[in-house]
């Protein structure tokens, strides 16, 4: 991630509250039937009783897990537990139950409640009206005067909607609902991200603390430690750059990139390149863009020249320049990263001199 996001509180989350008082109560007092003044706050109780999709699988849920044996109640009870400490099982110091480790009636019918817990809340007028929309969360989320930017943290290429628009961001649920039961509407595992991150060819249902079934650590989304002071991306180039070439640099030579974070390269940095195909987009993205930035550098070397500025607050006021652009535009990370690299060339405001008296 290229930042964290802050954390918004709003009183969407005590409809997430509500819905664990329900499984808290059937776990601890596994009762034979359904009673609704047992199982629910009197406040949550008339919009339950509302519902004609979430009452009838309340009911089924409670008589499947009267049949579970020990250990199936055992992995459920450590679920509801561990599920839902979204921070501790991104650093991997707690480990999270998936819906296959108790298969059984009870997990099928589990997985269609909060998947319909989440798909169909903005249906519900009355949920609605008590808890807010995922709307009114998404405008104050993105509101310029909490979050630090509108890119997309994920993979700094795209930018979020903005705040009060007509449209938001799909929510996605960072450990997917398909395969963690309790997470559906725990807004610490909700966020927001671009359309590329969200899909299938890219994140998708990825269980993102996983790598081959191998137990990983990933960035937690709302670590505001990460920010564009710790992230570092360097071109890293196989044969050096010819600066008698009249092509820019990246498509004539081989070269990869190096993403640091802290100047680390760390699991969790692998799992987020692998997770959102971090190396790949940002190859692409530079290679489609470069004639266009190193044409932007040009123009800047012509105005600092008629300015009379010297080449060395040139390269600074236009790093700087670059630097701020991180998170105000899309793709401002590569730019930067092609930037800082291309300034950092052997003669190369003797290679800048000589393209700009030819244009």
């Amino acid at each position: 991630m290229i930042y964290g996001y802050k954390y918004k509180s709003f009183k969407i989350e005590k409809f997430h509250d509500e819905i664990m008082y329900f499984f808290k109560y059937l776990l601890e007092n596994e009762p034979k039937e359904y009673d609704v003044n047992k199982m629910f706050n009197p406040s949550f109780k008339p919009l339950i009783e509302a519902s004609k999709k979430f009452e009838p699988l309340l009911k089924e849920l409670i008589e499947e897990y009267a049949k579970l044996d020990k250990e199936k109640k055992r992995k459920i009870k450590l679920a509801f537990k561990n599920n839902n400490q979204i921070k501790k099982l991104c650093n991997g110091s707690l480990t999270p139950v998936q819906y296959e480790e108790f298969k059984s009636v009870f997990s099928d019918k589990l997985k269609v409640f909060f998947e319909k817990l989440w798909d169909d809340y903005s249906h519900n007028k009355k949920i609605e009206t008590n808890y807010g929309t995922v709307k009114e969360h998404f405008d104050l989320f993105v509101d310029e005067g909490h979050q630090e930017a509108l890119i997309c943290p994920f993979c700094g290429l795209s930018a979020l909607k903005p705040s009060k628009g007509e449209y938001r961001d799909a929510y996605d649920h960072y450990l997917p609902k398909s395969l963690f039961p309790f997470t559906s509407m725990n807004f610490k595992n909700l966020v927001p991200t671009c359309q590329t991150c969200n899909s299938r060819s890219e994140k998708g249902d990825k269980p993102v603390i996983y790598n081959r079934k191998k137990r990983q650590r990933v960035f937690f989304p709302f670590d505001t430690k990460l920010n564009i002071n710790s992230i570092k991306l360097e071109i890293c180039p196989s044969t050096k750059y010819n600066i008698k070439s009249k092509s820019t640099l990246l498509s004539q030579i081989q070269w990869e990139y190096s993403l640091k974070i802290n100047n680390k390269k760390s699991i969790e940095v692998i799992q987020w390149e692998n997770i959102y195909g971090i190396q790949r987009r940002s190859k692409e993205y530079m290679l489609s863009m470069e004639k266009s930035w190193f044409s932007w550098i040009l123009d800047r070397y012509k105005e600092s020249i008629e300015d009379g500025v010297s080449f060395s607050k040139f390269k600074d006021r236009i790093l700087l320049e670059a630097k701020k652009g991180i998170l105000s535009n899309e793709k401002g990370l590569m730019k930067y990263a092609y930037i800082s690299y291309l300034l950092s060339q052997p003669k190369i405001e003797e290679r800048l001199r000589a393209t700009s008296s030819k244009t």
